[in-house]
């Protein structure tokens, strides 16, 4: 009697195949989901950060004109590199927004200057928002045009929860008006 034995080839079945890379999309998922969120996260605080700079700046300028704001400009829609900021030597070159978007600083009225960012994300909004809550230090934060929320309210309407209401567009423009 004869045995017929079946040799089995080697190698992946099919659903081993789809399993490998049905996991494999998976972590490539969550790779990027986290790449972004840690991306824009750092976008946030380089945001946070020039324009904690740039408020300070400003503010040093106008007290050395006898608090007067006017004529201290700054816009990113230019590749002026002989701006005010610049040729103070407060900057060293033309800063960029984080996010793509323009940067404008201009005076408003005499004793407020005004501060914008264009292009910022949703998440990264609602930080920028809250950067600046002193309300000796802010008049009012807008986004896209919206709601002024006044530093002086009372209760402030400079908190996380109304940043969540308003930064609720993909990109947003987010106006400060300082003191």
């Amino acid at each position: 009697m004869t045995s017929i034995h079946t040799r089995r080839e080697g190698g992946f079945t099919l659903l081993e195949l789809l399993l490998v890379i049905g996991v494999a999309a998976l972590l490539l998922i969550g790779g990027i989901a986290t790449y972004r969120l840690v991306s824009d996260g750092n976008k946030a605080t380089e945001a946070t950060r020039l324009l904690l700079t740039l408020r300070q700046e400003a503010a040093t300028m106008a007290q050395q004109n006898g608090g007067d704001y006017t004529g201290i400009t700054y816009d990113t829609t230019t590749d002026d590199d002989n701006n005010v900021f610049v040729a103070a030597g407060i900057l060293r070159n033309q800063q960029r927004n984080p996010f793509n978007g323009n940067i404008t600083i201009a005076p408003n009225g005499t004793n407020l200057i005004d501060i914008t960012f264009e292009n910022v994300s949703r998440s990264s909004c609602v930080k920028l928002f809250t950067a600046i809550t002193n309300p000796n230090e802010i008049d009012s934060v807008t986004v896209n045009g919206g709601t002024q929320r006044l530093a002086n309210a009372d209760p402030s309407p400079l908190t996380a929860t109304n940043a969540a209401v308003d930064c609720s567009a993909a990109t947003n423009t987010v106006l400060w008006t300082l003191k």
